[in-house]
């Protein structure tokens, strides 16, 4: 988009931009490297610019034969929010199964939910 185009559209279009610009840098910085002891299976936006996440996952033992087939443990969801204090992203274990509020939240069916 050119400088032009920006100058022709109202405060209210511009803001609407800029708000939307940055919850998209948001969640861009607040995303996790890859980490190549997990193998993400899916990936789920929730509220607030916290993520869902479920992974199959590496222990590094070396006799685990999980490990050695290249299969790994899980999958375990992991809940990915950036910390207030910090400011830096963080990951919370959550487990095989969703407690009922994430389960609401990233609108995962009953089945799968913990209590």
């Amino acid at each position: 988009m050119k400088l032009a185009e920006l100058e022709r559209m109202s405060t209210g279009e511009l803001e609407r931009i800029v708000a939307a610009a940055q919850e998209i840098i948001t969640v861009r910085q607040g995303e996790p490297e890859d980490n190549p002891s997990r193998e993400v299976v899916e990936h789920r936006k929730g509220r607030g610019g916290r993520w869902l996440q479920r992974e199959m996952v590496k222990c590094g033992k070396p006799p685990c034969s999980k490990d050695r087939d290249s299969v790994g443990h899980g999958p375990y969801w992991y809940l990915y929010y950036t910390n207030e204090r910090t400011g830096k992203y963080t990951s919370e274990y959550i487990g095989k199964k969703l407690t009922s509020e994430l389960a609401g939240e990233f609108r995962e069916p009953e089945a799968a939910r913990v209590g």
